[in-house]
């Protein structure tokens, strides 16, 4: 993180805030802090199903399959029996997975595991993806295009 986003790639770049010793989940200081909004990023990518993806959060994506928890409202399924979807407006801090990493994490890291599976299988190609437009902030997009050819 420090040395393809933080460092050298511009002032929004180094905003970014990495990791610190102690942080939840075994992470070490300097480790790289994800930003969030790569699933609903990957999601939009058309994966063949048609244009099923926009129709039908149900079919699954590169982001994963999702669940009808009310009108207009798609979510992540929860491996948890007997989970129910919080009532009224639904935030960011009110996700399962959020929950569980705040206050259950360690508890079961198999549950864990399989909630994020259909992200975490994407982390290199979006780490590298991310790196790639950090470098689009203070590099010519051809030195960008070969420097990822040679990685």
């Amino acid at each position: 993180m420090k040395s393809h986003i933080l460092e050298g790639h511009g002032p929004l770049c180094s905003l970014y805030q990495a990791h610190k010793d102690g942080d939840k989940g075994g992470f070490k200081a300097g480790d790289f802090r994800s930003e969030g909004d790569s699933p609903s990023f990957i999601y939009a990518i058309i994966n063949g199903l048609r244009d099923g993806n926009m129709d039908h959060p149900d079919w699954g994506s590169w982001g994963g399959h999702y669940t009808k928890v009310r009108a207009n409202t798609w979510l992540d399924p929860v491996p948890e029996t007997g989970y129910t979807y919080p009532k009224g407006r639904w935030y960011t801090e009110t996700a399962w997975g959020r929950q569980y990493m705040k206050h259950e994490y360690p508890k079961n890291l198999d549950l864990m595991k399989e909630y994020f599976k259909p992200i975490t299988r994407w982390t290199d190609a979006l780490q590298n993806d991310f790196a790639a437009r950090a470098d689009w902030c203070v590099k010519s997009t051809q030195i960008v295009t070969m420097l990822r050819l040679l990685s």
